[in-house]
């Protein structure tokens, strides 16, 4: 259950469980690889990070949000430079999705948005985005600028595109520096994506 509700005025600040998340899914030690997260996948969407940020992070998560009905987003660090996460809780920030323009980089750069000392912004590697329903999660890696939006099994139909995704060329230039191979192995870790599709 999660507890210690440390509500905003456009947000709230809670404290979970790894196991009330979709954390409990994801295998770190095998990321980007495809059993990094331990689910079924109907749909998945490699992206540039930092591009996210230039084409507008909160306008993009309010068309998920409103695709999904979802009525709140929830972000988490789920790792920094330093380490993996090891807490068995993280922190929270949920933003209504009616809110998201006005709050979210106000949340994200809250000085609790993490359990760590540090703004998430500041100090996430990793951070997991999602809503109540888990229909979908988003990964990313900062310092690989690399995000991952998955649909996951338990929903029943495909949805439109929302990010702009990778080409085929540089998600595997991606792939190959994060796991150190070379582009042989690194195509074979992208097509093991494309077997859930």
């Amino acid at each position: 259950m999660c507890g210690n509700s440390n509500s905003r005025p456009d947000y709230h600040l809670l404290d979970c469980s790894l196991a009330e998340t979709p954390a409990r899914m994801l295998d770190f030690d095998s990321w980007p690889r495809r059993d990094a997260i331990r689910s079924g996948i109907i749909q998945h969407e490699w992206f540039d990070w930092s591009e996210l940020f230039i084409e507008g992070i909160p306008d993009r998560l309010s068309l998920v949000s409103k695709e999904f009905e979802s009525s709140s987003i929830r972000i988490a660090c789920l790792a920094t430079d330093n380490q993996s996460i090891s807490d068995p809780f993280i922190r929270i920030v949920e933003i209504d999705s009616a809110r998201l323009s006005a709050s979210y980089f106000k949340a994200i750069w809250d000085e609790q948005s993490t359990r760590l000392s540090g703004k998430l912004a500041a100090v996430a590697r990793i951070v997991l985005v999602w809503d109540s329903t888990e229909k979908w999660i988003i990964l990313n890696d900062r310092f690989y600028e690399i995000g991952l939006f998955v649909l996951l099994g338990r929903h029943f139909r495909r949805v439109p595109h929302f990010f702009h995704r990778l080409d085929a060329l540089e998600l595997l230039d991606r792939f190959s520096r994060i796991l150190r191979v070379n582009k042989v192995a690194g195509l074979a870790q992208i097509d093991r994506w494309s077997d859930d599709l």
